[in-house]
């Protein structure tokens, strides 16, 4: 997430990236003590369009399962990370 101040936020979900956006949007409009909620409220008066949702990597998981997080350090490190991310309606 980026703000318009520019400060950025990083996380990782290993849900759907559409569903992660709505839940930072609920807790921005219901005021949560999240972060990047607090944030928001604090500098910004609660103004949505004052952040912006963008992935930076879509680590696919193999067929037969397997650990996310080890998958994906080594799809970086082999170098077979996808870019850019499929856009997703939000």
């Amino acid at each position: 997430m980026t703000c318009k101040c520019r400060i950025q936020y990083v996380g990782k979900t290993y849900g759907e990236f559409r569903v992660q956006i709505r839940e930072h949007v609920r807790d921005i409009k219901n005021r949560n003590d999240a972060t990047m909620a607090r944030h928001v409220w604090k500098d910004h008066e609660g103004d949505l369009f004052s952040i912006k949702f963008q992935g930076v990597e879509l680590v696919t998981p193999p067929i037969h399962g397997g650990d996310f997080y080890c998958i994906s350090l080594q799809q970086r490190l082999d170098g077979s990370v996808h870019y850019p991310p499929k856009k997703l309606r939000v």
